[in-house]
């Protein structure tokens, strides 16, 4: 991709965006947004409403059942986006392919793949339709064994896919998409239902980060909200990472076995490689925030044992193991636990009810151990929630599978369910003990906490949290910022963290990539603004960091100092509309012969123009870049 930047005096200026994003994506910008010949016709797709009147009905049923809060419906689709979607070209970059899908009414969606492969160099963005919202760059690194993939939400009732192939890339590319889902309630940043303010869930709720949190500043940070598919529904639970004997960081989260099971069913394998995890989706202070906190997200987990669910006798745990190791960049807390069966007197619990920001609640008088479902076994631990400076923090739906910490701030519960609510401060609500967890559910390491947290056979009651040791943070630089055509460079890691492997792109260079720590003699032959991109990888995760427009590559203009008469050089490229102007020091055009010698060099005669400095302005299909010479006598 080239794009051209004027800077000319003060008369000329461009400004550029950057989009963000959160699943362990590439970030920046669809390419289409910078197009200027794309058509801004995209195929669409609209998906039947669902009949809400029967959902509501089902739901107020289930959500006084003991059963995960369900937030969406998933319909059907089976489209691939390469057959259906717009291709177009974008000229002198590649392809790309669009299709938008909406759902009438709905508040958000998100896409499920269940055929789902990017080949290197590809990539796909997913945006809501005032572009105000863009996730991805979705490449390679998202491809999973199960060939499966979801998407976080996307605000508002429809979305737009974008899948570009550059030039140079030949493998095409399989994006299946098999759901959409159709988000209708717990997402309250939209419209702040019931005018409690941003969010879906009580107003009697505490933000993690008012004072009452102030004990449990790392804890938090292992805490997520769990998007759980079970067939074809939706459901926000909660969910812990837990630290283990052998602290390899190993991505084990913890959450409540109810979470995994709807209407005698448990979510499949299939199912749990497209869950979605967010970290870090919380407010940055004590009050309620005006618009959605930022967050990252991953997609994709595997069970390794569980026990108890809400029919059963027991302490209603589900273990399972993310797809993929935690970037060091979300900043993870492996949290620590206490398996003895001694009950806490004073704590907290930390959750996402009804998929809200992260929230807290506060237990001032001692956890009582109780049974669950009349089943005789003192397998929970009963709580009643108190009244703080800065509210009274109970649990709603959405809440279920949330730790309970001990007074030391170790992980002693995970929730089932109970009576509290805005409306019922006083009423009881009952965590599954990680006592129990530990070995009592049953007899095979499926059913026990205790193979896998403490694989190293030691027999302690209770282990610290760690957050990662060598947490990886790319960066470089390369010796100089600004080169001539065919000018050479050689870059520098810069990183921290003590990275094992580098995965270098150099945008419009040659070589286009390297796997070196420290490369060199990276040469640049075309003019333009190009980034440069770094992942570094080690044992415990990844870090990518992007410099947009990072290298600037100056055309060549010889002779300089010239008598009037000089060639301009673009580098080897065959341009088809070039449009040259001259300019002298105060801003004037400056009239000039301008001949096409080739598709890349253009002759330009000032004829009888004054010694002096002299500005070149380029215009190569609205991009523009600028170059200086001196005339002499």
């Amino acid at each position: 991709m080239i794009r051209l930047h004027l800077v000319f005096l003060i008369i000329f200026i461009v400004l550029l965006s950057d989009g963000g994003s959160a699943q362990i994506a590439k970030g920046g910008d669809p390419p289409s947004f910078k197009a200027h010949s794309i058509s801004t016709n995209i195929p669409e797709i609209r998906l039947g409403d669902i009949n809400y009147d029967r959902i509501r009905l089902e739901d107020e049923h289930n959500d006084k059942s003991g059963v995960p809060f369900r937030y969406a419906i998933l319909l059907p689709l089976n489209e691939n986006l390469i057959r259906v979607g717009k291709e177009e070209i974008i000229r002198d970059r590649g392809k790309v392919w669009r299709l938008k899908l909406s759902i009438p009414n709905a508040f958000a969606v998100a896409a499920y793949f269940d055929n789902f492969y990017i080949p290197q160099g590809g990539e796909l963005y997913i945006y809501n339709e005032d572009k105000s919202v863009v996730i991805g760059a979705f490449g390679s690194h998202n491809n999973q064994p199960s060939a499966t993939f979801a998407t976080e939400l996307i605000n508002g009732n429809s979305m737009i896919l974008e899948y570009f192939q550059p030039n140079g890339v030949n493998e095409s590319p399989i994006l299946v998409i098999s759901e959409i889902a159709y988000a209708y309630r717990g997402i309250g940043w939209l419209f702040g239902d019931d005018g409690r303010g941003f969010g879906d869930s009580g107003s009697c709720e505490v933000n993690v980060n008012c004072i009452e949190g102030n004990n449990y500043e790392n804890q938090k940070d292992g805490v997520a909200r769990i998007s759980i598919k079970i067939g074809s529904s939706s459901y926000w639970c909660t969910g812990v990472l837990l630290n283990n004997t052998e602290k390899d960081f190993e991505p084990y989260l913890l959450t409540a076995d109810h979470c995994a099971y709807y209407n005698g069913n448990y979510a499949s394998e299939a199912d749990m490689s497209q869950w979605v995890f967010y970290f870090n989706y919380q407010s940055s202070g004590c009050n309620n925030p005006v618009a959605e906190p930022d967050y990252r997200s991953m997609v994709g987990a595997s069970l390794v044992a569980h026990g108890g669910n809400t029919g059963h006798a027991g302490s209603d745990f589900y273990l399972v193991m993310l797809q993929e190791n935690i970037p060091g960049s979300y900043n993870p807390y492996f949290n620590g636990w206490n398996r003895a069966d001694q009950p806490s007197s004073r704590g907290v619990g930390i959750h996402h009810p009804r998929g809200d920001i992260k929230k807290i609640s506060t237990y001032t008088t001692p956890l009582k151990s109780e049974d669950w479902s009349n089943s005789g076994l003192d397998s929970h631990w009963e709580v009643r929630w108190s009244s703080t400076a800065n509210g009274h923090g109970v649990t709603e739906g959405g809440s279920s599978g949330s730790p309970i910490y001990d007074i030391d701030g170790y992980v002693v519960g995970t929730l089932t369910g109970g009576e509290a609510s805005c409306s019922n401060l006083n009423g009881p609500d009952y965590y599954g003990k990680f006592s129990y967890s530990w070995e009592s559910n049953g007899t095979l390491p499926s059913s026990h906490l205790k193979e896998w947290l403490d694989p190293l056979n030691t027999g302690v009651e209770q282990i610290e949290g760690t957050y990662y040791e060598n947490i990886l943070t790319g960066d470089f630089k390369a010796d100089t910022s600004i080169v001539p055509i065919n000018g050479s460079l050689d870059f520098t890691d810069l990183s921290v963290g003590d990275p094992t492997v580098w995965e270098w792109e150099f945008e419009g260079a040659d070589p286009s990539g390297s796997e070196s720590q420290n490369p060199t003699g990276i040469k640049y032959n075309r003019y333009g603004l190009y980034d440069v991109t770094l992942v570094v990888k080690n044992e415990i995760g990844t870090d990518t960091i992007i410099k947009l427009d990072y290298i600037k590559v100056e055309p060549v203009i010889s002779p300089n100092p010239s008598k009037a008469v000089f060639d301009i050089y673009l580098g080897r490229y065959d341009y088809e509309k070039i449009k040259v102007s001259v300019f002298n020091t105060i801003g004037e055009e400056i009239k000039a012969k301008i001949t096409k010698k080739s598709s890349s060099v253009i002759g330009v005669d000032l004829g009888r123009a004054e010694s002096g400095m002299y500005y070149i302005r380029i215009n190569e299909n609205d991009n523009y870049t600028t170059a200086k010479v001196m005339l002499i006598d």
